[in-house]
């Protein structure tokens, strides 16, 4: 099981950092900062739900080749904070060793958030009785409002990528207005960043709004004290019917020595979802299949409730 400290020790430093902009923050630089906090803001209740198809990959960067770990098609369905996911492997390596694992022993995975409950199920020949099982975890919210499902090797919250590399508002106020550089390049885009830790002693993070993505987030890195590059994420942004949708995004840490890369081929923003996207019989477990509950939690509702 792997988890992307880097994220949570940026975080962390985030919360911790005093570092102080050396000069007063210019009117055109306010107007730049409110422009982004305006547009950030305005993802959530723009694209209130969506269903979507594409790629899923994970890549191993300690070495020189990058080998390919895992590939999936993926289906994703989001309403709101609550998210479906359908992960359809072609490609399978067990995650630290360089042995692959025949496709059929992990043919799939459904990953779902009803909004209080984390569950997934998955589908092996290896699997007794029913070559499937499933488990339920207790969903915890970050600040931010995404619920990660990284306990079942997918790195992010899907109904919440916009706020998965960094969200703005949040970002302002931890820090404050006074400590973050802010200005336009001349390129028209808006470039941002911050120290970490006291006066940078922890790093320091760089930010890209790019103008043809409408000002939404197109790259993060961040960055040790010794300037090497420690994680690093790159959005690609499209507009469909006057909405704002991510339609790939790739982030790799250097210290977890992974790349993962998520790309959309279809997008529907908008789109109703059925309730039963959410329920138990979503999880597609045959019948006799066990579901483990790993902690307190509220069962999955069924279509029949």
């Amino acid at each position: 099981m792997y988890y992307r400290l880097t994220t949570c020790v940026c975080l962390l430093s985030l919360c911790c950092s005093t570092a102080v902009a050396e000069e007063p923050v210019s009117t055109e630089d306010q107007d730049a900062l409110d422009k982004l906090v305006k547009i950030s803001s305005e993802v959530t209740t723009q694209l209130r739900s969506y269903t979507a198809q594409g790629r899923f990959r994970e890549y191993d960067i300690a070495g020189d080749d990058f080998p390919l770990l895992r590939e999936a098609k993926i289906t994703a369905k989001c309403n709101g904070a609550r998210y479906y996911l359908n992960l359809e492997f072609t490609t399978l390596q067990e995650p630290y060793q360089r042995r692959a694992i025949p496709q059929e022993a992990y043919q799939r995975r459904v990953i779902l958030f009803d909004g209080s409950t984390l569950a997934s199920s998955y589908f092996s020949p290896r699997i007794s009785v029913t070559g499937a099982a499933g488990e339920l975890f207790p969903a915890r919210a970050s600040r931010s409002g995404i619920v990660s499902p990284q306990i079942f090797h997918f790195p992010w919250d899907i109904a919440h990528l916009d706020r998965e590399v960094c969200y703005f508002p949040m970002v302002i106020e931890n820090l404050g207005r006074d400590r973050l550089a802010c200005s336009y390049t001349p390129q028209g885009d808006i470039a941002a960043g911050y120290l970490v830790g006291r006066q940078g002693k922890a790093g320091k993070v760089d930010l890209l709004f790019r103008k043809k993505d409408g000002f939404h987030l197109g790259s993060y890195r961040c960055e040790n004290p010794q300037g090497k590059l420690i994680q690093s994420h790159d959005l690609a942004w499209t507009q469909i019917d006057g909405v704002w949708c991510v339609k790939k995004m790739i982030e790799v840490s250097y210290i977890a020595h992974k790349k993962w890369e998520l790309e959309f081929n279809t997008i529907k923003p908008n789109a109703t979802i059925e309730e039963s996207t959410f329920a138990l019989e979503a999880l597609d477990l045959p019948v006799r299949s066990r579901i483990i509950e790993r902690g307190p939690v509220t069962r999955l509702t069924r279509v029949a409730e």
